[in-house]
């Protein structure tokens, strides 16, 4: 019995030894796996910090670039100035000619909006300033935008709503500061009217195409001044005229 007893305690103290042996190499393939996980967690958490850095510098980069393209822009604006008032006072110290109206020569500008043909005067187009016009007309008057063969400045844009655009400037460029809106004018429309003065940078006739269904709002006879002329001659694509860099 007694040997018995001593095989059976043999047995089980073997048998415990064999299951903390396991349990140990069990442990330290778990402690191998979780080293391995830190380490690449650890390697994960470099190369993120590497973008984050190399994104900053991008960031910075970007920056400096957009100032200088904003200095750039004030450079132009100020030489296209300065060449405007020198231009008035060479212009102020002549005499008039008689046969020259003030709305005639240099001063008038046909635009080829989409194919039709529109009449109107450099200040009708700078009646709102840092608009799309507004640098176009100093961009004319700085000399570099020249217009086609047949003296037109081509604007790949829809001509259906332009007169409207055109007309607006035409009242801010006399004082004026109201818009009136054709009584069939479908909310369709407005909305496009709004994309294209969107286009323009025209933000007062933007505040008051919003305002226009209001009561207090006007209408005139759809067939108002500035009805486009059709322009037979206009080709596509020619003397496209770019916008103005974002301020």
């Amino acid at each position: 019995a007694r040997s018995l007893i001593n095989g059976a305690v043999a047995a089980f103290e073997d048998a415990v030894k064999s299951a903390a042996e396991n349990i140990l190499r069990a442990i330290e393939a778990e402690s191998d796996l979780l080293q391995q996980a830190r380490e690449t967690l650890n390697s994960e958490k470099e190369s993120l910090e590497k973008e984050h850095i190399q994104l900053k510098r991008d960031k910075d980069d970007l920056q400096k670039e957009r100032d200088e393209l904003s200095r750039i822009r004030e450079d132009i604006l100020r030489e296209a100035e300065a060449m405007n008032s020198s231009k008035a006072a060479r212009t102020a110290n002549q005499k008039p000619k008689p046969s020259k109206s003030p709305s005639s020569g240099q001063n008038r500008v046909k635009l080829n909006v989409g194919g039709q043909t529109f009449v109107t005067t450099k200040s009708t187009l700078m009646a709102e300033k840092d608009s799309f016009f507004y640098f176009m007309a100093l961009s004319i008057d700085a000399l570099l935008l020249a217009p086609d063969k047949d003296g037109e400045f081509f604007i790949d844009r829809s001509p259906r709503f332009f007169d409207h655009i055109l007309n607006h400037l035409r009242a801010l460029s006399t004082g004026q500061h109201e818009h009136l809106i054709p009584a069939d004018f479908s909310d369709e429309d407005r909305h496009q009217l709004l994309i294209e003065v969107d286009y323009y940078r025209i933000p007062s006739l933007a505040e008051l195409l919003c305002d226009a269904g209001s009561p207090q709002a006007h209408s005139v006879d759809p067939s108002a001044p500035s009805t486009p002329q059709p322009n037979s001659s206009s080709q596509p694509l020619r003397h496209a005229v770019p916008s103005p860099p974002p301020s």
